[in-house]
Formats: C-alpha cells, sequence, structure tokens
C-alpha cells in the first residue's frame, strides 16, 4: 500500500485545468510586475493563494483517513433494552439492520448483505450473522451481544450410523420447564428421555437394521403440553470388513468371545495359537488358509489390525519385534491385550504409572459395572487418544506409531457381559477401539462440508476435498462446480455451491466417492440454526480479537470552505494593497 494518502477527484480534465491555471498565473504574475507599487512580496503570496485555491476547488483533493467502527447491526432476536444502553453510552453510532430484522427507530435497512462491504461495524446486536457474511464485512473486530436461546435443540451431534448397531445420537435441549425427547425412526419409537427446565444434554439410542438414507424424528412435548418435531436425516452406512490376525500363547476365553464377536461382525479373521515350541494351531474364519507360523512384512500387511497377548510380545525374537515394528508403522493396527503389568518397556508400551486399584465403575449406556482392571494409570500425554475413560483414568485407547496406531485395553474379563447377554455393553467396549486403532483405508477423495448441520435451500454450501494426488472433478447432483486447491496445502481443494430444494443431495468426486447430505425446510431446526449462529458469531468475535485487524481506510475530503475563505482572504488583500 503506498504512503501517499492524498486523492483527486476533478472536475475537469487535469491537462485543462493546469493549462488555464497556469496560464491565469502568468498574465496577472506579469500584470503585478507592472505595477509600481509596494508589498510586492505579499501580493505574490496572495496571488498564490489564490492560485492554490482554485485549483483546490477544481481538483476536489481527499485524503486517506482510517474508518473508525461507528455503526450498530441489528440481527433477528436483538433485545431492544440492550441496544437502548448501549447508545446512552454512545449516542453518535449509527444503526443498520437485515431485511427480516424487527424494527428500531432512526435504523437504517441494509438493501443487501453486499453493502456491509463498506460498513463500519463496532457491535452486532442478536443472533449473529453467517459465516459467509464476514467475508463481505472483512478482518474488522467487533462486539457481539448474542440473544437469548431459544426453546429447543440447540446442540446437535450424530456420528457416524451403523446398522445392527447401537447408535447414539447426542445434544443439548434448552427448555422452560419439564419436557419428554423421544426419537422416533421407520419402526416407530426408538428411545426417549425426560428432561429438566434449562438446557439440559440428552443421549438417545437406536438400532437400524439395514444401511440407507432414512428420517427419524425428534419428537418434544413441553410442560404445557405443546408438541413439535424435526425432521432428523440419517445415513446408515454399511460396516467395513476388516481382516483381522489373533496371535495368541495359548487359548483363553476373553480372546475366543472376543473372535466370535468379531466374527459375527463379518470380519475376515485369523488365528495363530501355540500348542509348543515350535508348532501352532492355525483357525481361518472368512479368510483363506494362508502361512501363519512366522512374522513377515507380507503377512502382516495382508491384515488391517494384529490382537496379540502380551505373552507372546514378550517372547518375540529381536528380528520379529522389528518386523512388527515396521509394520505397524507403515499402517497396520495393533491392539495388545495385556492381562499383568508390563515389567519391561518396548515401542508398543503406553507410559503409565502403578496403582493400587484394580477395579472401576465404567458408566455404561443406561447403566454402571463394575469392572478388574490393571493397576496401571496411563500418565497424561499428548499422543495418547483415549477411547474409554472413569473419571480421569484411561481404560483403553491408542496412539499413533507412524501411519499405524499402537492401542491398549485395561479391563479384564470383559467377556463376563456376553455371558450374561448384554450384546451391546460388550460392542460398546470394543467396537470403538476396533474400528479407531485398525488400518485407515486409503480413499482417492475425502469429503467434507464446512457447513454445520441444519442446511437450507438457496444458501452458500463449502466443502472440503482432500485429495491422494489426483485433482478431484466435484459434482453437486450431476452438476460440474470448480474447486480450487489450497495455495498453502498440497491436495486440499475447496469449493462452494448452493443447496438445493428439500430432501437428500449428494456430492461426488470423480464418480468414485460420495457425500450425501440432506436439505431441511426453512421452517424447520429454527432453535439449533440460531445456537450454531450465535456460536459461530463468538468464535469470529474472538479469533478477530487475537489477531492484528487490517486497517480500513477511506477517502474523506477536504472541506471546500477552506478554499472559499482562503481565497476570499487573499482576494481582498490584492484589493486593500494599493489603498495601503
Amino acid at each position: 500500500m503506498s504512503d501517499f494518502r492524498m486523492s483527486f477527484d476533478p472536475l475537469f480534465s487535469w491537462w485543462v485545468i493546469f493549462a488555464v491555471s497556469a496560464s491565469a498565473f502568468a498574465f496577472f504574475a506579469w500584470l503585478e510586475l507592472k505595477r509600481k507599487q509596494t508589498l510586492f512580496i505579499p501580493r505574490v503570496i496572495a496571488l498564490i493563494l489564490i492560485l492554490i485555491s482554485l485549483l483546490a476547488l477544481l481538483l476536489r483533493p481527499s485524503f486517506k483517513a482510517e474508518k473508525k467502527s461507528e455503526a450498530i447491526l441489528l440481527t433477528l432476536g436483538f433485545e431492544k433494552t440492550k441496544v437502548d444502553s448501549l447508545l446512552r453510552l454512545e449516542p453518535q453510532l449509527k444503526i443498520f439492520r437485515l431485511a427480516d430484522t424487527e424494527s428500531y427507530p432512526h435504523s437504517e435497512v441494509l438493501g443487501s448483505i453486499q453493502s456491509l462491504s463498506d460498513k463500519s461495524i463496532k457491535y452486532i446486536f442478536g443472533e449473529g450473522v453467517a459465516d459467509y457474511i464476514f467475508d463481505l464485512m472483512g478482518a474488522r473486530n467487533f462486539q457481539f451481544v448474542p440473544c437469548r436461546l431459544p426453546f429447543g435443540i440447540v446442540e446437535l451431534t450424530v456420528p457416524k450410523v451403523f446398522p445392527k448397531r447401537k447408535n447414539s445420537i447426542s445434544g443439548s435441549f434448552n427448555s422452560s420447564g419439564s419436557t419428554k425427547l423421544k426419537l422416533v425412526g421407520p419402526s416407530g419409537v426408538e428411545d426417549s428421555v425426560r428432561l429438566n427446565k434449562g438446557s439440559t444434554p440428552f443421549t438417545l439410542s437406536f438400532r437400524p437394521e439395514q444401511s440407507g438414507l432414512f428420517i427419524y424424528n425428534l419428537m418434544y412435548e413441553d410442560h404445557l403440553g405443546n408438541k413439535s418435531s424435526e425432521r432428523l436425516p440419517i445415513e446408515v452406512v454399511e460396516e467395513h470388513a476388516l481382516k483381522i490376525l489373533f496371535i495368541q500363547k495359548f487359548p483363553s476365553v476373553e480372546m475366543r468371545f472376543l473372535k466370535n464377536f468379531l466374527t459375527g461382525k463379518g470380519h475376515a479373521i485369523a488365528i495363530r495359537t501355540q500348542t509348543s515350541k515350535n508348532n501352532f494351531n492355525e483357525e481361518f474364519i472368512n479368510f483363506p488358509k494362508t502361512r501363519l507360523n512366522q512374522f513377515t512384512h507380507e503377512l502382516l500387511d495382508s491384515f488391517d489390525l494384529l490382537l496379540i497377548d502380551s505373552k507372546t510380545t514378550d517372547e518375540l525374537t529381536e528380528n520379529e519385534k522389528s518386523i512388527l515394528k515396521k509394520s505397524v508403522f507403515d499402517g497396520l493396527g495393533l491392539v495388545v491385550l495385556q492381562n499383568s503389568v508390563p515389567i519391561k518397556p518396548d515401542f508398543y508400551f503406553i507410559k503409565g504409572k502403578n496403582i493400587s486399584n484394580d477395579t472401576v465403575h465404567l458408566s455404561m449406556p443406561g447403566i454402571q459395572r463394575t469392572f478388574s482392571v490393571l493397576p496401571v494409570k496411563v500418565i497424561e500425554q499428548p499422543s495418547v487418544e483415549s477411547v474409554i475413560k472413569s473419571k480421569d483414568r484411561v481404560l483403553a485407547g491408542y496412539r499413533f506409531y507412524g501411519a499405524g496406531k499402537i492401542a491398549f485395553q485395561f479391563l479384564q474379563e470383559t467377556y463376563r457381559l456376553e455371558l450374561e447377554g448384554n450384546s451391546n455393553d460388550y460392542a460398546f467396549i470394543w467396537t470403538p477401539l476396533i474400528e479407531k486403532s485398525s488400518r485407515k483405508r486409503n480413499k482417492k477423495f475425502e469429503l467434507k462440508l464446512i457447513n454445520p448441520f441444519p442446511y437450507y435451500p438457496n444458501e452458500s454450501l463449502k466443502l472440503s476435498v482432500l485429495s491422494s494426488g489426483e485433482k478431484p472433478a466435484i459434482r453437486s447432483d450431476d452438476i460440474k462446480v470448480p474447486a480450487s486447491e489450497d495455495v498453502l496445502l498440497d491436495d486440499y481443494w475447496k469449493t462452494k455451491s448452493w443447496a438445493g430444494k428439500s430432501g437428500w443431495h449428494r456430492f461426488t468426486a470423480n464418480d468414485s466417492t460420495t457425500l450425501n447430505y440432506f436439505v431441511s425446510e426453512p421452517s424447520e431446526w429454527k432453535s439449533l440454526r440460531i445456537a450454531s449462529q450465535v456460536k459461530n458469531t463468538l468464535l469470529a468475535q474472538s479469533a478477530l480479537q487475537t489477531q492484528s485487524s487490517v486497517p480500513q481506510f477511506e477517502n474523506e475530503k477536504i472541506s471546500p470552505l477552506i478554499f472559499y475563505l482562503t481565497f476570499i482572504l487573499a482576494s481582498g488583500f490584492l484589493w486593500l494593497a494599493p489603498k495601503i
């Protein structure tokens, strides 16, 4: 940016103004030279001031001044009393409001969202604004005064949903009294919960029987008997079948039940059990027969996950440990089933300290259970991701090791859950650990919508695409949309589209990867939309306050009155000079 901050808005062409001005100055200066009068130098100075004044009136100069935040933006749901209080402190503030916002005295309605680009917003009241509006406002600091959260669902989390498995959705409900919330699926009521007054967290569980795109309903009834519902789109995806290798020193009940559980999920299983020093028993389920007696890179690379007991790891040779270490580093998932406290550290060792407590109370879905557990407490470290936790004690988790993961499970005798017929609780313990620690599937593209749910017709949708090296060809409902690669991150692409009419839609990348999403009606999910917008506006406020804001400048014209007065005073002096 140039340091020269003066600019002009001439009434005529530059060359015309300077040609006429130079000629006039030369003519009047010649006249003054011919006159034999006193005060020659002051008369020349007065003549120069007249010329400068005329030039300024014709050129209309202005200078760049930094914009000062001096406006309020009112959005839906603003509280009038709070705006009144602010205006008593800063009465000079201008007031703008969006077209759909209720009126306020002396406020000006914005003709379009684009007009915000030349407004200096210092305060925002109400529900806040959508993400794309911040792009128009630029990097300018503002203060946000949010509205009260409305009645209804204000937070919602829907994880990946799988068929024939207990899945859960969670969130937060804001209520003025006791409210009953229930989840209704294609087959009827799946789960319900009663909520108290205020913002209350909730969890609802359901078990879909098949994969596909479905519409569930979240129905709620308040303490006054008022009923309402929201359509909840659910995509049930097929569970990816894993190739799992069991290596055990001798058969154990824990391993047998875990094998049966994973087999029932359709995973391919290979088991090697040592019967003597050099003899092994092999078993294959949904997996072709192969040689398991020796550790090789080729063997381990053909599996997604290795489940091995700690007695076997203790007897691995240095060469076998080296092979295992490299395979994990290349992407293999490793779960070490420990039935005793490890004596010596190794690459699969999780740093922990011995404690005396060998039992733990664990909150399961809908019930609390007591388990035997290894008397070890994992030392808090950023590399460890917890999967099961009780208070501050991590019971199961994993850490990254190169492209692979090393997992641990300290709970003992979990097979008792299956013996009691509690298959859902058994799956609660093992399924997340198996899925999160297994080899990551290689995908050409990974699509993700940046916008939070819900999506509405004719609203902007931002899509991010992570590519494995190939340029993505993105389509939105079979309509090609352009994508641009990030200037700093290779293979990270972004694109923008517009939501269509209500219903299911999809993005595709090179016709190989699909992302399904649902567009809601404008009347749906109002409380969630308001809460999300309030949250995003608060985050934008914090982000702008922690970074140095880019100065914004505007052209401020120099008052022509200054030049008129200069012209009159200099002309008056020339008229009085002969009489002095």
